[in-house]
């Protein structure tokens, strides 16, 4: 009896415990709230529209449909109820949907609705090409249920050469290659969803506190919140760890081959998978990948 009395006081003064009982919570409004930023356009509908160019207009059934935030499931429930799919997320709280004019007249008198507008074809231009304006390799991607093969056929009577095609049912690619004047063209096509220039993947494993906490180089929040690991234990499988690597190492205890290393400040196991004939360590290969990955789940170089 005495125990079941402490553990009830022990809630009942507990912060900690008491603010975690069940409930509904309400995200506080955000200013962002009211905006929608999509590729170089950052805007508030309600009080200006962006300015585009005239080349870069034009209508579809693909619209932009802006929910007054937060979003909850039940506001998607409602609009999916007339039959219309929602068919990428935009921030701040903003869809990208197919619909007929009719529904959009429907859907837009829904109170949680802010604002319906046309998704210009300058919106499916990335902002990377303004980087990159040389670069003639690009990726062209069609809405998820538009037919590939027809963009295609549009694509190559512009004189643009397919490079590849992937006809995937969750992500539909062009790879093609393009000179810059056919970007409009391309852009005003209704089927198309997005075009960015194709940049050559390059192996570039380091520097992944900052990026997986802020992305601003000078702060890691998570760990300023105090979130540091300190005692927890987390289990990896990908290319193997090199374990001299900073992030990995302790001094007092060297990991050369497979086996428990209890004492060691940073890997307390390090074990060969049933039946897998992987050798120790990470390999050049490939592109030491788990030493990446295991770093950004729980690695710190500031000390040894």
């Amino acid at each position: 009896m005495e125990l079941i009395i402490l553990i009830a006081l022990m809630g009942a003064n507990n912060p900690y415990l008491v603010s975690h009982q069940s409930g509904t919570f309400t995200p506080p409004y955000l200013k962002e709230y009211d905006y929608v930023a999509i590729g170089e356009y950052y805007f508030n509908p309600r009080e200006k529209l962006p300015e585009i160019p005239q080349e870069l207009t034009g209508e579809s059934d693909y619209y932009i449909i802006h929910l007054k935030g937060p979003v909850y499931e039940d506001m998607k429930k409602a609009i999916e109820a007339y039959g219309i799919k929602l068919i990428q997320y935009i921030p701040f709280n903003a869809f990208i949907a197919k619909m007929d004019k009719d529904k959009k007249t429907v859907v837009e008198g829904l109170p949680f609705i802010n604002w319906i507008g046309n998704y210009e074809p300058a919106y499916k231009i990335s902002t990377l090409f303004k980087e990159l304006p040389d670069e003639k390799e690009w990726l062209v991607l069609p809405f998820p249920d538009e037919n590939i093969y027809l963009v295609k056929n549009k694509i190559e009577k512009l004189g643009c050469e397919i490079l590849e095609v992937s006809d995937d049912p969750y992500c539909k690619v062009l790879k093609i290659r393009s000179e810059r004047a056919n970007l409009n063209t391309i852009a005003r096509m209704p089927e198309v969803m997005y075009i960015e220039p194709y940049l050559q993947p390059v192996a570039y494993n380091q520097s992944a506190q900052w990026v997986t906490q802020t992305w601003k180089q000078v702060d890691r929040k998570v760990w300023r919140k105090g979130l540091l690991g300190t005692g927890q234990v987390v289990n990896t499988a990908d290319t193997g760890i090199l374990t001299s690597h900073d992030m990995f190492r302790d001094p007092a205890v060297n990991i050369n081959t497979w086996g428990n290393y209890p004492t060691h400040r940073k890997i307390i196991a390090y074990l060969q998978p049933t039946g897998s004939s992987s050798a120790f360590g990470d390999v050049a290969g490939g592109s030491w990948h788990g030493t990446h990955t295991a770093g950004t789940i729980c690695g710190d170089d500031s000390y040894v």
